[in-house]
């Protein structure tokens, strides 16, 4: 929680002091600044449901098809003995939580929660908001620094230091996660979690050394299908806030 708060405050530091001292004096009689405050309302409340919605629950009694396991053949069906309860397809026990999480990404701290099936499309519009919005003001910052294009205005000593402040901040978020966008976007596209990436990247080593036959991962449908099983069906709508549809307790292959 601790860490929730200390970035609910940077949000909000950068918001007012690059918002309302820096970029109000030279913006504020035109409508730049409406990209910002948009910006802003998404961010807030991307990262309020990334924080607070159930990455996804296993149901109680849940138990796999058992026309999907023979008992005569293999795989056998996962079990988690710390839940004691069956694991569903690309579901994992994370130790932060405590529990299984259906299409488990990874744990995320700066969320205090995991990543996986019912908030991974939050999270991925927290991400990109914040990319887009900061880009956005970075750009409005580069344009005060070119003596051209820089509206003349009387700048203050606080305007100038909140401005060098800000810059170093734009930059550091950008760069951090920026990185992190692009390797998740990437992952939405492939169609597979932090965890899937991770465990493909063991098996092409294995395949390299022909310890073991090649194997295709069954999850990746196309590049549309894999979206919209993050961020629903509509591309329209991928921007825009919503839950889930799908249980995560089965997957398309």
């Amino acid at each position: 929680r601790v860490v929730v708060a200390v970035v609910i405050l940077l949000i909000t530091f950068l918001a007012i002091t690059a918002r309302w001292i820096v970029l109000w004096p030279a913006y504020h009689d035109t409508w730049m600044l409406t990209p910002i405050s948009v910006g802003l309302i998404f961010i807030y409340y991307n990262y309020y449901l990334a924080c607070t919605t159930h990455p996804g629950k296993i149901p109680e009694g849940w138990e796999p098809p058992k026309s999907l396991f023979p008992d005569s053949e293999e795989p056998k069906p996962r079990y988690c003995k710390s839940c004691s309860t069956y694991k569903p397809p690309r579901a994992h026990h994370c130790r932060q939580c405590n529990s299984c999480v259906l299409r488990m990404d990874h744990h995320c701290p700066w969320i205090n929660n995991c990543v996986g099936h019912a908030n991974y499309g939050h999270f991925i519009r927290f991400v990109i908001s914040v990319d887009l919005t900061c880009g956005y003001a970075f750009l409005l910052f580069l344009q005060q620094l070119h003596p051209i294009t820089a509206p003349r205005r009387k700048k203050s000593v606080l305007r100038q230091v909140m401005f060098g402040i800000d810059l170093l901040l734009l930059i550091i978020v950008l760069l951090s996660v920026g990185l992190l966008s692009i390797f998740h976007i990437n992952s939405v596209i492939k169609g597979q979690t932090t965890i899937e990436s991770s465990e493909r990247s063991r098996v092409k080593k294995l395949v390299k050394r022909r310890s073991i036959e090649p194997v295709e991962f069954p999850y990746s449908l196309g590049i549309y299908s894999n979206v919209s099983q993050v961020l629903g069906k509509n591309p329209l709508l991928w921007f825009w806030p919503q839950s889930i549809t799908t249980d995560g307790l089965s997957f398309p292959v």
